[in-house]
């Protein structure tokens, strides 16, 4: 018998981390999403971008809340056995908090739910906070789009496998 908590329990007394909701993007939650883009991105989505995501049958968008509040979100398509990250913020106020990583946890569950093989996104260079959290959940770097976010502004592409081994417990 272990003395140790859950992990959830663990993790929820951790005074950095919050309790998040994670549920499907909706219309009434475009206001906050559409602020949070504008605050995160240099060239921000407009706000159809985002009606357009609600109403796309490969895309999944959704939003992370904290006491009712949108605090970030993620927009992944499924298509084929292959998922893209799209999109993906968290209000400044709650970053480095666990809202990104419970977002990308609950796509990996999703995608591996539905028999996708890899997951996809891309992320600036020099991002180191955003890099160090995609390998933190085991993605790594497969190529290097020079320019991507402007002149010498580069992306990486970062994979994560699917394998039938994963079961979500890795992350």
């Amino acid at each position: 018998m272990s003395l140790d908590p859950p992990a959830d329990a663990r993790l929820a007394s951790h005074p950095t981390l919050q309790q998040f909701i994670i549920e499907g993007m909706k219309p009434t939650h475009l206001d906050e999403v559409v602020a949070i883009e504008a605050l995160s991105f240099e060239s921000p989505w407009a706000r159809a971008s985002f009606e357009r995501e609600l109403n796309l049958g490969h895309a999944h968008p959704l939003v992370c809340l904290s006491h009712r509040q949108v605090v970030g979100y993620i927009c992944p398509w499924l298509i084929s056995d292959e998922v893209q990250v799209l999109r993906l913020a968290v209000a400044p106020s709650h970053r480095r908090r666990g809202a990104a990583a419970a977002l990308l946890r609950t796509v990996l569950d999703q995608a591996f739910d539905l028999g996708a093989h890899w997951l996809y996104l891309e992320v600036e260079e020099g991002n180191h906070p955003a890099e160090s959290l995609y390998q933190g959940l085991g993605f790594t770097v497969e190529a290097v789009r020079p320019d991507y976010y402007g002149h010498g502004r580069h992306a990486l592409v970062m994979v994560l496998d699917l394998t039938p081994e994963w079961n979500g417990d890795e992350v």
